[in-house]
Formats: structure tokens, sequence, C-alpha cells
């Protein structure tokens, strides 16, 4: 027979309640300080990673700005060579760097615009080195076909008479990827 308190309770709830708070095993707790530790850890990381992520976000976005405010221009388009189904020319450009920083470009590629026509486009693969407050010239040589409808263009291009523009991205190479830049310049 079930003794019962006043309450209505048996006696053996009692007995089960106050096993509840009797004191654990030594098991019991090392399983709750792992559980404790990997939780901590696992915080850590989460903790470290935003950081990660907040860092770099910063420095791309400093890089971009600095790398924008670099100036280009087309200082000249000189002709070397002439065919009857094309020429050679050499595109100089100029690099201006308004900021305090040396910057540094990896790659640039470009179309080239005569008049408002596509002519040609390439790669200009080295690495350029802008020091602070300065200039660096770049030539780059390119073939230009006259196929294609360009023949409009050669008596205008041999007399001087044109209009260029380079449109392209210069790239600049981080350990966490790389940054581009949009270029888009018309010779004066």
């Amino acid at each position: 027979m079930v003794e019962r308190d006043g309450s209505g309770h048996d006696g053996g709830s009692l007995s089960r309640r106050a096993s509840r708070h009797a004191p654990t095993s030594g098991a019991h707790r090392r399983s709750h300080r792992r559980r404790n530790v990997l939780g901590a850890l696992i915080t850590i990381a989460i903790v470290v990673a935003v950081v990660t992520i907040a860092i770099y976000s910063t420095q791309q976005a400093a890089q971009r700005a600095t790398l924008e405010k670099v100036r280009l221009g087309i200082e000249e388009v000189q002709l070397q060579e002439a065919t009857s189904t094309s020429i050679d020319v050499n595109v100089r450009l100029v690099m201006v760097n308004p900021n305090r920083d040396a910057v540094a470009f990896d790659r640039m590629t470009f179309d080239l615009y005569g008049n408002g026509s596509l002519v040609g486009n390439t790669e200009y693969g080295q690495k350029l080195d802008v020091p602070p407050f300065s200039s660096t010239f770049i030539v780059v040589p390119m073939g230009i076909s006259w196929s294609g409808g360009n023949e409009a263009l050669s008596s205008s291009m041999i007399q001087g008479n044109m209009t260029w523009e380079v449109k392209g991205t210069a790239y600049f190479d981080t350990s966490w990827g790389t940054v581009s830049v949009p270029v888009d310049v018309t010779s004066p």
C-alpha cells in the first residue's frame, strides 16, 4: 500500500524529487564541462570568422577606393608599321597616382576605340607599380586589322585625325581575391 501525505503525493515521488537534486557523478560533470568547452570554442571560431570577414571587407574597400583615385590617360597612339591589311601601334598610357600610398596593378585588359569604332583589344600583363604622388607611363603594343570595316579608319589614323578611347579593367590581386577597377578614358 502506498502511503500518502496530506498533499496527495505518495512518498515515492518525494524520493524521486530528492534524487534529482542529489550530487551528480563525476562522469556527468565532465560531460557537462566538455559541452561548455565545445560551446565556447564554437563561439570563439564564429567571432574570429566575423572579425576576419570584417577586416577583409574593410581592406578591400580601402584598396578599391585607392585604386579608383588613380587616373588613367591616353598620352598618344603611335603608328609603328602599316601594311595593306593591318597597322601596328603603340598605345602610350599615363597613370597618375594622387594617393599618399603606392598602388600596384597586376594586369589590365582593354578595348581600343578609334573615332568611336572598336579597333582592337589587348591585355597588359605586367605588374605596374605607381609610386605615391607621381605618374607612370606604359606602352602597350597592339596590332589592328583592316578587315571588318576598319579600312575607313586607316586614313584618319595615318593622318593623325583620331579620337581614341580605352575601355577595360585594371586588376589588383590580393591574398583574399582580385580587386577590379573599371577603366574608361578618351584622348584629348
